[in-house]
C-alpha cells in the first residue's frame, strides 16, 4: 500500500479539536520536528473524501496565497497595513502631542510580543494532533506506538479502530530546518539593531535629510548589489526605479527648498551619505537574512523573538526622552479627560496592532520579493504617506507635490506591470542557492575525466500532433483556410521562441541537413515547426482541390499540384530530421506520414500505382504500431488505417486494366525496412521493460468492447482484490434466496465490505486519473488525451460494475433477513447490528432505495459485450426492485392508515408487475419473486379493502345511516337493532364498531310449538276397531265403464 504524503504546513493548521495526537516537540524552539507526514491506511471512503477534500482546500488556499503574491497584492497590502500605522503615529503625535519616538516605538514592539505569543500559544494548542479525528473514528485509541532505528529518525504510531481500521503514521523529522534559541538569537540581534538605528535616525535627524535619504537608496541599492553578488535585473524594473526617484525626490522636497537650504553644509552632506549607504547597506543584509536563514521559519516566531531584543536595545534611548514623557504625563494629567486618556490608549493599542501586521507581512515579502521591488515600494510608501497625512492634517500640497506623485505613481505602474516580476518572484533566493549547487556539483560530478553523454532522443507523436490541430482549428468543418492561418501562426510562435526568425529579405534556410543537424536541434520545438510546415502547405493545397473542383481552372491546378509538392518535400525533410535527432517511434511514424503526403501527390498526378504503393506502406506501419501501440494511441492508428481503405479501392478501380496489381502491394526493400524499425523498436521497449525501474507488462482488462492497459498503480489494487477474492470466494452464497439466515452471517458481510473496499481503492485512483484528463482536456485538448479520457471512463465502469454487484448481493441478503424478522423468523442479530425488536418496514423502504440506486449504477457499468438475455434479465430486475420499494413504502402507508394513497401505490406496482412480465424474461428467480409479490399484494388490498371501508363508515354518517338501513328481505329495518351479533344477521348493522356480544345470555324466551309426545305414547296403548268390512265393501262394487262418473252404467 502507497502511502499518502501531505506537507506539514498543509496540516499544521487543522481547525479540527477532537483527537490529539501527542507529537514531539523540541525544548528549545517549540517547533514540531516533522517535516512531512506519511499516512498509510485502509480506511473507509467516508472518512478519506473528507480527508482529500480538506487537503484540497488547503491546497487551493496555498495556491491563492501565491497568486496574491506573484501578482503584488501582498505589497499593496504592505503598503495599506505601513500607512495606517505611520498615519495612527501621526495622529497620535498631532492630537495628543505625544512626541517621543522611541517610547511609541517600544509600546508597538510590547503589543507585538505580546500578540505574538498568543498566536504561539494557539497554534501549538491546536497543531496537527487534531488531524487525526479526519481520519481515525471517535473510538479509535492508541494501541501501540513502536519506535524504529535512529538513523532513521522516524516513528511510528499504529491506530486500531472498532473496524479494524490501521493508520501507520510516519513522522519524518529534518533536523537541518531546526534552528536552535541561541542561533536564532544571533540572526535576530543585526535586525533588531538595524531596526533600532532606523528609529533612532527617524527620531534625532531632521525630516528633509532621512526623506532625501530614502528617496535615493534604490539606486545605491542596486549598486552595491551589483558590485557585491553581480544581480541584475529586467530593464523595465531599472526604468521604473529611476522614475519612481525622480518622482518622489520632487513630490518630497519642498518647491521653496533649494538644494543649500536643504544641506546647508558639508557636514550635512556627508551625514546623508552615510545614511543613505547605511540603509542600502542594511536592505541587503536584512533581504539576504530573511531569503537564506529565516525562510523556513514562521513570521510570527521571528516577531516573537524580535520583539524583546529590539526593546531591550531601545531602553537607554526611551530613557533619554525621560524629559519630554514627564513634560507629556504633565500636561496630559492637566489638560486631559478620562475620556481622552481612553481614546489614547486605544490609539496606542491599534497603532500597536498596524505594527504587528507591518512586521509579520515585511518578513514574508522580504522573503518572496527582490530588493529593488522592496524598495520601490518603500518609496511609493512614503510618496503615499505624505499625501495621505496632508489629507488627513489638512497640510497645503503644490503643485510640483502633485507632478511628483504623478510620476512616482507612473514608476509604480511601470515597476507593477513588467511581466517579469513573477520570474523574479521564483527565483529571488537564486543568489543564495547559487553557494548550494555548486556545492552540489562539486559533490556530484566524479573526479574522474570527461566521459562522453549519449545525446537524449526527441519523441513527438505526429498523428496525435496533427489530429489534434486539424480537429481544433477549423477541419472539422472543413474550412482548410482557417487551419492555414493557424498553423502560420504557430510556426512564427515558434520560431519566435526558439529565436530563429526570418528577416524580410530573401528567405535563408537557418536549419540545414548535414553534420551540424544535430547541434543545431536541441529542442523538440524544431521537429513541431518541420511537421507544421507539411501541415500548412497540404491545407492550402487542399483548399487549392475545393476551388478547383468548383471552377476547373488549369491556374489553380497548377499551384495544388505545387503545394502538394511541397508538403511532400517537407515531410521528407521531417523525416531525415527525425532519423537524426528523434527516437525510433517518432522516426517510424514520421516515415508513415511522409508516405501518406506522398500518396497525396501521387494522387493528384493521377500516377495511382505509386500512389498505392505509399499508401500501403502507410497503412502497413500504421497496422504495426496499432499492435504493438498504447491503448490511447490504438484509436488513432486504427481510424487512419480506415482513412486509407477509400484510397486503396479508388487506386484500385482506376488500375483495373492493369495486370499482377494486389491491394496490398510494397516493395521488398520498403518491407524490409519496416521490419528493421519496427524490430528496433521492439528491442527499446524491451530494454526499457528489463530496466529495474520499470514493471513487467501491464494488466489489460476488456471491457465494453475495448481493451485496456492497467496502471501500475492501479495494477497492484485489482492484484490484491483477484488474490482475496480467489481466497475467500468458496464463503459467498451462490443464491442469496436459499441462504440460512438463522446461521452465522457475518462472515461473509466481512467477505462483502473487504471486497467492497478494495474496489473502492481502485476507484479512488481511476477517478483521481480522470479528473486530471478532464483538467487537462479543458485546457490543451488532443485527441490522444480524449482516447485517454474515454479510456478511463470505461475502466472506471468496469470497477464501479463489480463494486456494485457485490454491494447488491450484500444488500439483498440483509433485506431478506430483516423481512423474514418482520415475519417472524429467527435470524442472526450480529449480522443485522441492530436489535430485532427495532427492526421496522421504514429500514426496508432505505434498503431498498439504496439497492435500487446500486443496481441503476450496475446497469449503467455493465459490459456491452453480454447476452441480450442477460440485458433483459437486467432491465426487468430493475423494474421489479422499484416494484419492491413501492411495495414497502404501501406498507408503511397502510401502518399510518393512508389507505387512499397506499391503494394508489399497489396499483402501480401492479402496472409494474405488467411491465416486468412484457420483458419475456426467462430468469425463473426473478418470475418467482414477481408472483410472490403480487400474491402479497393481494392480500394486502383485501385488508386494506376492509380497513379503509371501516375509516369511511366512521367518519362518514350518511353513509352509516344508509348502510344500517339494508337488510337481506329487502325491506327497510325498523326499531332497535339486535344487541348480539346472531341476531341481527338478516339486516346489516353498523353498531358492529362498537363493541358486542356474539350472543345475548341468558336468552330470550319465545313460544315454540310443542312436540308430540304425549299423543305417540297413547297411540302404542290404543286399540283401533278392524276396518276390513270396509274394504271388502269397496272391492265389491262393480265398475259402471267409461261413462261412470256421469251416473250411467
Amino acid at each position: 500500500m502507497e502511502p499518502i504524503t501531505y506537507d506539514y504546513e498543509e496540516l499544521s493548521n487543522s481547525p479540527i479539536t477532537n483527537k490529539i495526537l501527542e507529537i514531539k516537540q523540541t525544548e528549545q524552539t517549540g517547533q514540531l520536528k516533522n517535516d512531512k507526514i506519511t499516512i498509510e491506511t485502509s480506511h473507509s471512503l467516508n472518512q478519506l473524501n473528507i480527508f482529500n477534500k480538506y487537503i484540497i482546500k488547503l491546497n487551493k488556499i496555498q495556491n491563492q496565497i501565491k497568486k496574491i503574491i506573484k501578482s503584488n497584492l501582498l505589497l499593496c497590502v504592505w503598503m495599506f497595513i505601513n500607512l495606517s500605522s505611520l498615519l495612527m503615529n501621526q495622529s497620535l503625535e498631532e492630537n495628543f502631542n505625544f512626541n517621543s519616538y522611541n517610547t511609541l516605538i517600544g509600546c508597538q514592539l510590547i503589543i507585538s510580543f505580546a500578540i505574538s505569543h498568543f498566536f504561539q500559544k494557539i497554534k501549538k494548542k491546536y497543531q496537527i494532533k487534531q488531524l487525526l479525528d479526519i481520519i481515525s473514528n471517535k473510538n479509535n485509541k492508541i494501541e501501540d506506538i513502536n519506535s524504529c532505528n535512529d538513523n532513521d529518525n522516524k516513528e511510528e504510531y499504529e491506530i486500531n479502530s472498532e473496524d479494524n481500521i490501521s493508520l501507520d503514521i510516519n513522522i519524518k523529522t529534518n533536523s537541518s530546518k531546526i534552528i536552535s534559541i541561541t542561533e536564532m538569537i544571533r540572526i535576530i540581534i543585526p535586525l533588531s539593531f538595524i531596526f533600532v538605528i532606523n528609529c533612532i535616525f527617524n527620531s534625532k535627524l531632521s525630516e528633509s535629510i532621512v526623506e532625501f535619504s530614502k528617496t535615493v537608496v534604490p539606486l545605491t541599492v542596486v549598486g552595491l548589489q551589483f558590485i557585491l553578488t553581480k544581480k541584475r535585473y529586467g530593464k523595465s524594473l531599472y526604468y521604473s526605479m529611476i522614475v519612481l526617484v525622480v518622482g518622489s525626490c520632487i513630490f518630497l522636497l519642498e518647491p521653496s527648498e533649494s538644494f543649500n537650504q536643504l544641506l546647508p553644509n558639508f557636514k550635512e552632506f556627508i551625514l546623508s551619505i552615510i545614511i543613505i549607504s547605511f540603509l542600502s547597506l542594511t536592505l541587503i543584509y536584512s533581504h539576504s537574512i530573511f531569503s537564506t536563514r529565516l525562510s523556513t521559519i514562521d513570521p510570527i516566531i521571528i516577531i516573537h523573538y524580535f520583539s524583546p531584543i529590539s526593546l531591550i536595545m531601545l531602553i537607554p534611548f526611551i530613557i533619554l526622552e525621560r524629559s519630554s514623557l514627564n513634560y507629556f504625563i504633565e500636561t496630559f494629567q492637566n489638560e486631559k479627560t478620562l475620556n481622552d486618556i481612553y481614546n489614547f490608549l486605544i490609539c496606542l493599542i491599534i497603532s500597536g496592532i498596524f505594527a504587528y501586521f507591518t512586521f509579520y507581512i515585511t518578513f514574508i515579502a522580504n522573503k518572496k520579493y527582490n530588493i529593488l521591488i522592496m524598495s520601490i515600494s518603500r518609496n511609493s510608501k512614503s510618496v503615499l504617506l505624505k499625501l495621505f497625512s496632508s489629507g488627513v492634517f489638512h497640510e497645503p500640497i503644490s503643485n510640483s507635490n502633485w507632478l511628483g506623485f504623478f510620476i512616482s505613481s507612473a514608476g509604480i505602474l511601470i515597476s507593477y506591470q513588467n511581466s517579469d516580476i513573477e520570474k523574479d518572484i521564483d527565483n529571488n533566493n537564486d543568489d543564495d542557492n547559487d553557494d548550494r549547487q555548486k556545492q552540489m556539483a562539486t559533490t556530484n560530478t566524479p573526479t574522474s575525466p570527461k566521459e562522453d553523454v549519449k545525446k537524449e532522443k526527441f519523441h513527438l507523436d505526429i498523428l496525435n500532433f496533427s489530429q489534434t490541430s486539424q480537429i481544433q482549428f477549423g477541419l472539422r468543418l472543413q474550412d482548410y483556410k482557417k487551419y492555414r492561418q493557424y498553423c502560420s501562426k504557430r510556426i512564427q510562435r515558434l520560431r519566435s521562441q526558439l529565436r530563429k526568425q526570418y528577416g524580410k529579405k530573401n528567405y535563408v534556410n537557418k536549419i540545414v541537413l548535414g553534420e551540424e543537424t544535430e547541434k543545431q536541434i536541441n529542442d523538440t520545438r524544431y521537429l513541431q515547426i518541420a511537421l507544421l510546415k507539411c501541415e500548412r502547405a497540404w491545407s492550402y493545397a487542399m483548399d487549392l482541390k475545393a476551388q478547383f473542383e468548383k471552377d476547373n481552372d488549369s491556374r489553380i491546378g497548377f499551384h495544388m499540384n505545387r503545394r502538394f509538392g511541397k508538403a511532400s518535400r517537407n515531410s521528407i525533410q521531417l523525416y531525415e530530421i527525425c532519423k537524426l535527432v528523434a527516437d525510433q517511434y517518432t522516426i517510424i511514424e514520421a516515415q508513415a506520414y511522409s508516405s501518406w503526403m506522398a500518396s497525396s501527390l501521387s494522387l493528384v498526378k493521377l500516377e495511382f500505382k505509386k500512389a498505392l504503393e505509399e499508401i500501403n506502406v502507410s497503412k502497413t506501419i500504421y497496422e504495426k504500431l496499432s499492435e504493438q501501440g498504447d491503448h490511447s494511441q490504438k484509436e488513432l492508428y486504427q481510424k487512419r488505417i480506415e482513412e486509407t481503405e477509400p484510397i486503396i479501392r479508388f487506386c484500385l478501380y482506376n488500375l483495373k486494366n492493369e495486370k499482377n496489381i494486389s491491394p496490398n502491394k510494397i516493395s521488398e526493400n520498403t518491407l524490409s525496412i519496416i521490419d528493421q524499425s519496427l524490430e528496433e523498436l521492439k528491442k527499446q521497449e524491451k530494454s526499457s521493460s528489463s530496466s529495474p525501474s520499470s514493471s513487467a507488462t501491464s494488466e489489460i482488462i476488456t471491457w465494453k468492447s475495448k481493451s485496456i492497459k492497467v496502471d501500475e498503480k492501479l495494477e497492484e489494487k485489482l492484484k490484491n482484490f483477484n488474490e482475496f477474492k480467489k481466497e475467500n470466494e468458496k464463503k459467498l452464497p451462490t443464491n442469496v434466496a436459499t441462504i440460512d439466515t438463522a446461521s452465522n452471517i457475518s462472515p461473509i458481510f466481512n467477505v462483502y465490505d473487504k471486497l467492497v473496499y478494495n474496489l473502492i481503492n481502485c476507484e479512488t485512483i481511476v477517478k483521481n486519473e480522470l479528473s486530471t484528463l478532464v483538467r487537462v482536456n479543458l485546457k490543451n485538448k488532443s485527441v490522444k488525451s480524449e482516447i485517454e479520457e474515454q479510456s478511463t471512463k470505461i475502466l472506471l465502469a468496469y470497477i464501479m460494475y463489480h463494486k456494485m454487484k457485490y454491494l447488491y448481493e450484500r444488500n439483498s441478503i440483509l433485506i431478506t433477513m430483516m423481512q423474514r424478522v418482520l415475519d417472524g423468523e429467527k435470524v442472526d442479530e450480529s449480522a443485522i447490528k441492530k436489535k430485532v425488536k427495532k427492526v421496522t418496514w421504514n429500514d426496508l423502504v432505505r434498503l431498498s432505495t439504496h439497492q435500487v440506486k446500486v443496481y441503476t449504477v450496475m446497469s449503467e457499468s455493465r459490459d456491452t459485450d453480454s447476452n441480450k438475455e442477460i440485458a433483459r434479465d437486467q432491465d426487468a430486475q430493475l423494474i421489479l426492485l422499484k416494484s419492491i420499494r413501492l411495495y414497502y413504502i404501501a406498507v408503511c402507508l397502510a401502518k399510518s392508515s393512508k389507505f387512499s394513497e397506499t391503494m394508489a401505490i399497489l396499483d402501480r406496482v401492479l402496472s409494474n408487475i405488467q411491465n416486468v412480465r412484457k420483458t419475456n424474461t426467462k430468469n425463473q428467480q426473478i418470475l418467482n419473486d414477481t408472483n410472490q409479490l403480487e400474491s402479497n399484494i393481494k392480500k394486502q388490498r383485501s385488508q386494506i379493502h376492509a380497513n379503509s371501508f371501516i375509516q369511511q363508515l366512521s367518519e362518514n354518517q350518511e353513509l352509516k345511516n344508509q348502510m344500517s338501513s339494508l337488510s337481506i328481505g329487502g325491506a327497510a329495518v325498523n326499531g332497535d337493532k339486535s344487541k348480539d351479533l346472531i341476531s341481527g344477521l338478516d339486516s346489516f348493522d353498523t353498531s358492529f364498531l362498537a363493541e358486542k356480544k356474539l350472543v345475548q345470555l341468558p336468552p330470550q324466551l319465545q313460544p315454540v310449538q310443542a312436540k308430540p309426545i304425549f299423543f305417540d305414547l297413547a297411540f302404542n296403548n290404543v286399540t283401533f276397531p278392524s276396518l276390513d268390512q270396509r274394504k271388502k265393501g269397496s272391492t265389491g262394487t262393480p265398475s259402471k265403464g267409461l261413462f261412470g262418473f256421469w251416473g250411467r252404467g
